[in-house]
């Protein structure tokens, strides 16, 4: 059965539907007003016909060489030409309708299979780690060039009724298929690179060439199919629409001339990108199916679109890759941008409109030919090559520098030629539009460092292409419409002569952007970038800061004045950096939305127009030598307005303003001391760690600000103001916060009234000054400690002061002998006042504070000892001289020491002399007589900081000392299977001490405390007689010693702390291993170090170390005086044991230099204690088992002698511990056994020496057999 196709009007959706009914018993009619338009779109969905199969990639070309050492290449070498890409095959036509159920609707053609992709041109050379030294050409390989696409299939046509027949009802309709579309164009491949690697070093000879390949030709696109015809014997008949024709494939980007990582490249010849390769031709638009035969109504389909023409490929780059360093001294050029397609192709063929039929019956005018398709576009061009493309590089330029020019557009097509038919023809198609010209290549991208001397240009931009023709309308009974003349391609733009971000460009030579539209020099992008103009400097271009939500900064640094042929624009949120000192001058300014410029040093910035968009200036200037300073200038009126912002550095927002004057041609800043309206203000905020100079005068001033009288200063924040001018200011100088440094003599003679408040510092700068009333709260400075000037000796301060705060008079170190002068009264009100001194004798170097008014009230005064040595004083040293004092008007403020000498601060004797102050190590409490008669031999006080040291050596030295008893007790027992008297092998004792002595300068008095901690055990033991014994064994220790040294005169303490280890060896040997008789050795050998600290009643803690090795030799001989048990069968022995030892100490301290400079050094390392002694014990069994309890107690006397007597050298003055030479030591203790495994002793001891030394030691043991 037939299946007949009626279109229906749908009111809501206000569209044509397509509906199936069966043929018999349906007599509904349609009518349709104006002209019938359809598409397959308005149709039911159509079959296709099979697609053509895509071509097939041409293989890569391989590289001529891969090196694995360095060369030096003398030959012309060209690289292998990629394949060829094969061409697509063509796509099916579509089968025509019919009206068997199967076949009802017409097939769609198959769409074209689109060519395959070039491969990429080889490389002559590529490799790693070596150096290439070319004297001759390399060349890159050729891409191959892109495979054609095939043609799309022909649609189907409509239904074909048999003849007509009565039954058919007036709606009946017929449509054909459309075409298939034409498959792409492939696109051609890659040039291949000349060179490429990675950690080359590439030295590239004068009159040589390294050059890429060039690009691969692309495919030409297929032709788009024809639109299938309407059906025949149908009410209504409809062609297809042409398909769509195809895209010609892009030409291929042409090879780099240098492509790596981490390359060094010398360039005295010449290295050039590969030009692009050129597009493929469109395909040709498919042609409209014509009508068929309709009865009453029939529409010939329009042309489609012809195809657009391939772009022409980028050219290549003549450096490209990353980490790159470039000397480059003669050329470097980027290749041009191919053309788009070959200009015999121009753009794709259009599609000629189909035939309209000839009408059976109905009205003429529903019989309509076809429009003609439009002409396809012509090829755009290629973009010219980026003449260095590099990621994190350097380069250095002498030569010329020049990115690649963009390709030309080509011609579009004409459009396709109306329809024909006898009532209503179509017109000509539109013309095809030209291809736009390609963009002009950059000069250079990402992250360089460049220094230009050279040239560097950007790329011309391509032209753009023709128009097509408009095409002549169809023939009938009267012609159709011309169509019209596309339009031209653009013209592409100009190339950027460098581009990227985080930039670091230096500039005195030419940098220039190429010919065409949006003429730009440099263009960042984003991030950090600065650019430097010297000397010689020529820029042709715009300048373009890119708007970002990102940080893009730019530092615009001119170091001489220069004329820039372009526009600075700066975009929305980017912030622009002027400094140098000079002016630039461009043809035009626009600041967008949100810039914020900062001016340093001054540079300025000067235009013929000038537009912003709320804009803030800032200026970081660390000198103003005018009331104002010119930001920018414009020839005419600036738009826009200006607002001041916080500085970049300083953070001075309250100290100018900006405001633009002088008729809106000048944007500058304003001191704003001398502000307009009430503006003006006098606080000076400075940020921490800055400064800010003022070389005009601050005069009084009519001020308009309620807040502030015109005539007052006030410094705040936590940086300097530096005032350089002497000022005529009448009110008062607060300083809050912060510094305010006065640069000349008399710099605010005029003020009033100078407060210095608690945070604040005023500094004198070495300059004479008028203060008329000072109260100090704060800190002043006699002199600027970052001055690189001398320092003046002596400054006088005319006016009273009253004194809280505190008075630095020798805050230069380096500098001795500063004097300041009050040519006034002194109150103070526990101020205090630093000054230095060298302290030594009498005629020491020194600051000092002269009065020549009244001193009243209490100042604390401090002195610092700069490097003095100490010494004893007669007269004392004078450090203040004053009109007249009180008796209290200076109080010492701390201790004032050096070397081994403690000073003090007293005024001078009865009379004038009492108006002035000295320093004197006498130890009474007296006035200072500056002239004695007779002179008296002076009695200096010393530091106890002096016992603290020479304890602390005396600890360290003999902390680990130990004899064959203290460390090993009563060891001996009966092996229970021999029967042999044996010894134990593992042991530890505990042992403390006090002691108490006195010094040599006969004023301290010190104790100290110690306790020790060691234990040790056998490695080896044997005989080597057979009756003796031997043993060897490891031992280590902790200990730990404090004590307290106390001048008696001057009432000051110190503490010393001493902790510390020890690791070494002993042995011993027994006479007869089988009885306790006999004589016996012992020795041992130790490593001794330790930390030390001194701390002195308020002095800093010294910290310091020793070390060193101790060692010792003993002897003595066991002689049972008698025997004899008891009535219970217990054995009692009396035991003599003469003894002798020799202990060396080889412990030392450290040189060690205190924090007031007093160089300390431990006296007496190296000596000898010697003992010579005797002991006496009683050994009683508790039982009749050899192996049970055993009970020894023991009394003992010792003679000790030691050779060297220890102590401290400071600064050349010894003292040392008295009492130690000779000493006589008494001792009781006893030994247990409790039995084979398990023995405990212990013992009291007390020494006396002379000079009241002595030392009680309590010490406790035990072994342990395994």
């Amino acid at each position: 059965m037939n299946k007949i196709y009626r279109l229906i009007w749908n009111e809501s959706l206000n569209t044509w539907s397509v509906a199936c009914e069966l043929a018999k018993g349906k007599k509904k009619s349609a009518t349709m007003s104006g002209i019938l338009l359809l598409s397959m779109a308005m149709a039911v969905a159509n079959p296709q016909a099979q697609d053509g199969i895509d071509g097939k990639a041409g293989a890569d070309a391989s590289p001529t060489k891969v090196l694995t050492q360095s060369i030096s290449n003398d030959d012309k070498i060209v690289a292998a030409t990629g394949k060829n890409g094969t061409s697509g095959t063509a796509g099916q036509q579509g089968k025509t309708a019919t009206n068997q159920p199967t076949d009802s609707v017409a097939q769609v053609g198959g769409n074209g299979g689109a060519g395959g992709t070039g491969g990429q041109g080889g490389a002559v050379f590529m490799g790693s780690a070596l150096t290439l030294g070319n004297q001759s050409e390399l060349k890159g390989g050729t891409g191959g060039n892109g495979g054609n696409g095939g043609n799309g299939g022909i649609g189907g046509d409509g239904i074909v009724l048999p003849g007509r027949d009565p039954n058919v009802n007036v709606g009946d309709l017929a449509l054909g298929a459309t075409g298939g579309i034409g498959g792409l164009g492939g696109t051609g491949g890659s040039g291949g690179n000349a060179v490429a690697g990675k950690n080359l070093i590439i030295n590239n000879a004068a009159g040589a060439l390294i050059e890429g390949g060039q690009g691969g030709i692309g495919g030409d696109a297929g032709k788009s199919g024809q639109g299938g015809a309407g059906g025949s014997n149908v009410n209504i008949s409809q062609g297809a629409i042409g398909a769509v024709g195809g895209t010609g494939g892009n030409g291929g980007q042409g090879g780099a001339g240098i492509m790596g990582d981490q390359l060094t490249i010398h360039n005295l010849g010449q290295i050039k990108g590969g030009t692009g390769g050129i597009g493929g031709a469109g395909g040709t638009g498919g042609q409209g199916g014509f009508d068929g035969s309709g009865i009453t109504e029939s529409k010939s389909a329009d042309g489609n679109v012809g195809g657009n023409a391939g772009t022409g490929g980028q050219g290549g780059s003549a450096i490209k890759g990353a980490h790159i360093t470039i000397n480059n001294e003669n050329l470097m050029i980027a290749g041009d941008g191919g053309q788009g397609a070959d200009t015999q192709s121009y753009g794709g063929l259009d599609g000629a409109g189909g035939a309209g039929g000839n009408n059976q019956q109905g009205d003429s005018s529903a019989f309509l030919a076809g429009n003609g398709g439009q002409g396809g576009k012509g090829g755009t061009g290629g973009q010219g090559g980026i003449a260095i493309e590099v990621e994190h590089g350097t380069i250095t330029n002498s030569g010329v520098i020049r990115a690649g020019n963009g390709g030309d557009g080509t011609q579009g097509y004409l459009g396709g030629q109306g329809g024909n038919t006898w009532t209503f023809n179509g017109p000509g198609g539109v013309g095809g539009q030209g291809g736009d010209g390609g963009n002009g290549g950059d000069g250079g991208i990402a992250d360089l460092t460049i220094l230009n001397t050279g040239s560097i240009y950007g790329g011309n931009g391509g032209k753009g292409g023709a128009g097509g023709s408009g095409s002549v309308g169809g023939e009938g009974s009267s012609y159709g419409a011309y169509g019209k003349k596309g339009a031209n391609g653009a013209s592409g733009n100009a190339g950027i002569a460098i581009e990227g971000a985080d930039l670091r460009i230096t500039n005195h030579g030419l940098i220039q952007t190429g010919s065409g539209n949006d003429p730009t020099a440099i263009h960042f992008t984003k991030g950090i970038n600065q650019l430097t103009l010297e000397d010689g400097s020529k820029i042709v271009g715009d300048i373009v800061l890119k708007a970002t939500d990102q940080t893009n900064q730019l530092t615009l640094n001119a170091q001489a004045k220069t004329a820039v042929d372009g526009a600075l624009k700066a975009g929305n949120n980017s912030q622009l950096m002027v400094s140098g000192g000079q002016a630039t001058g461009f043809n035009e300014i626009t600041l967008d939305q949100g810039v914020k410029v900062y001016f340093t040093d001054v540079g300025s910035l000067t235009a013929n127009a000038i537009s912003m968009q709320d804009a803030t200036f800032s200026l970081d200037l660390k000198d103003w030598d005018q009331t104002s300073v010119t930001l920018m200038k414009s020839d005419q009126p600036i738009h826009g307005a200006a607002a001041e912002g916080e500085l970049m550095i300083s953070g001075q927002k309250a100290n100018h303003y900006t405001q633009i004057s002088q008729n809106d041609h000048i944007v500058q800043y304003s001191l704003s001391w001398y502000g307009l309206g009430d503006r003006a203000h006098g606080t000076f905020d400075i940020a921490k760690d800055d400064a800010l100079a003022i070389k005009v005068p601050l005069n009084d001033h009519d001020s308009l600000n309620p807040s502030w009288d015109g005539q007052s200063l006030t410094k705040t924040g936590q940086g300097n103001l530096v005032l350089m001018a002497q000022n005529g200011y009448t009110g008062k100088t607060t300083i809050n916060d912060g510094q305010l440094s006065l640069a000349v003599h008399d710099a605010i003679a005029s003020s009033q009234h100078i407060l210095v408040d608690e945070k604040g510092v005023l500094n004198l700068s070495g300059n004479d000054q008028t203060l008329l009333a000072l109260d100090n709260r704060g800190t002043i400075l006699l002199n600027d400690d970052s001055a690189q000037k001398a320092l003046a000796q002596k400054v006088t301060v005319t006016g009273d002061i009253e004194h809280s705060g505190h008075l630095i008079i020798g805050n230069m170190q380096s500098v001795l002998g500063q004097t300041y002068t009050q040519q006034g009264n002194w109150h103070g009100n526990n101020g205090l006042v630093t000054l230095g001194v060298k302290v030594g004798g009498d005629d020491s170097p020194k600051d000092q504070l002269i009065i020549t008014g009244n001193a009243t009230g209490t100042t604390r005064v401090a002195v610092l000892n700069r490097g003095g040595q100490g010494a004893q004083t007669v007269e004392g040293i004078e450090i203040i001289q004053t009109g007249h004092s009180d008796a209290n008007a200076f109080v010492q403020e701390g201790r004032i020491v050096a070397g081994s000498y403690e000073y003090y601060l007293k005024p001078g004797a009865a009379g004038q002399n009492s108006n002035h102050w000295y320093l004197t190590s006498k130890q009474d409490g007296g006035t200072i007589d500056p002239k004695p008669d007779p002179t008296p031999v002076p009695k200096p006080t010393y530091r106890p900081e002096g016992g603290s040291y020479a304890a602390n050596l005396a600890a360290a030295g003999s902390l680990f000392n130990t004899r064959l008893s203290d460390r090993v007790g009563e060891t001996w027992y009966t092996d229970p299977i021999t029967g042999t008297m044996q010894q134990t092998t593992l042991w530890s004792r505990v042992s403390g001490a006090h002691m108490k002595g006195r010094m040599s300068d006969e004023q301290s008095q010190l104790s100290s405390d110690r306790y020790v901690v060691q234990l040790g055990g056998d490695l080896f033991s044997g005989s080597w007689q057979g009756v003796d014994a031997v043993h060897f064994g490891l031992m280590a220790g902790y200990a730990h010693a404090s004590n307290t040294n106390k001048n008696h005169l001057s009432h000051h303490s110190t503490k010393g702390e001493v902790d510390g280890y020890s690791a070494g060896l002993y042995g011993t040997w027994y006479q007869n291993a089988a009885s306790s008789h006999g004589w016996y050795v012992d020795g041992w050998l130790l490593y001794n170090w330790f930390n030390n600290t001194v701390k002195g009643d308020l002095l800093d803690k010294e910290k310091y170390h020793s070390k060193g090795l101790t060692a010792s030799l003993e002897s003595g001989y066991v002689w049972q005086a008698a025997n004899w048990q008891n009535a219970a069968g217990a054995s009692n022995a009396l035991y003599v044991i003469p003894q002798a030892q020799v202990i060396w100490s080889g412990v030392k301290s450290d040189r060690h230099v205190e924090s007031n400079g007093t160089v300390v050094e431990g006296m007496g390392h190296d000596h000898v204690l010697t003992r010579l002694g005797v002991r006496v014990s009683l050994k009683h069994e508790m039982g009749s088992d050899p192996n049970g309890m055993r009970l020894e107690p023991f009394v003992e006397a010792n003679w000790l002698h030691q050779s060297k007597a220890v102590g401290v050298r400071m600064d050349q003055v010894d003292t040392y511990l008295e009492g130690m030479k000779n000493r006589v030591e008494f001792k009781a203790g006893l030994e247990a056994h409790i039995n084979s495994q398990f023995g405990v002793w212990g013992n009291v001891s007390h020494t006396t020496g002379t000079k009241h030394h002595r030392e009680t030691k309590v010490m406790v043991g035990f072994n342990y057999r395994f």
